[in-house]
């Protein structure tokens, strides 16, 4: 019987890829856990913010109000594929940025490649870690359960990024754009240019 095996990462996803390093490497950096929790709760934070000043993503991810909070569910596709709980993945070639030290702790074996983010993106991030890094899990919890999370589209659980950004305390205008590149047939072209 042949095995089917599971396709390599998409390079579309290797920025996904960098920001879990980017946080993982600053939060051991500060003597804090790198744990899955903290880290996809830090990017949710940092995608609110950079959502609110620029109009665009950071990851392309589509962000899922689960129990426990939101969670960017192609970022953690990938973490699941590395962790070996999914077979979303090939997990060759991911092991080269990430392994677990147990079932919850990313440890980076590289530092993230800046060219793979923006200057704004690395300013959302780094604002993002900066207020959220020494959160206990309960606190990030009740944190994420915010008006985005709980205006999550029934049918699918989706986090619209408009809903993100007015939580942000994004201005009328920028919440205005969000909506006509999210009503648009390109809006895949307008979120995958956020890293350029």
């Amino acid at each position: 019987m042949k095995t089917l095996s599971c396709p390599p990462i998409p390079i579309s996803d290797e920025t996904k890829i960098h920001v879990i390093l980017f946080i993982a490497n600053k939060l051991i950096k500060s003597d804090i856990s790198p744990d899955i929790y903290k880290i996809l709760k830090i990017i949710y934070f940092a995608e609110e913010e950079h959502l609110k000043i620029t109009g665009r993503t950071i990851c392309d991810d589509i962000f899922i109000a689960m129990k426990d909070g939101p969670v960017p569910s192609k970022t953690y596709d990938i973490i699941k594929s590395v962790k070996r709980d999914a077979d979303i993945y090939s997990i060759e070639g991911l092991e080269k940025y990430f392994y677990f030290k147990n079932p919850y702790y990313i440890i980076p074996n590289i530092e993230a490649d800046l060219s793979k983010l923006s200057e704004s993106n690395i300013c959302a991030l780094k604002k993002s870690i900066a207020e959220n890094n020494r959160l206990t899990f309960s606190e990030l919890k009740r944190k994420s359960h915010d008006e985005a999370y709980n205006n999550a589209d029934e049918r699918n659980n989706t986090i619209s990024y408009k809903s993100m950004a007015k939580v942000a305390g994004a201005k009328e205008e920028m919440l205005n754009y969000i909506d006509v590149c999210s009503e648009n047939d390109d809006f895949a072209l307008f979120v995958s240019g956020s890293n350029k």
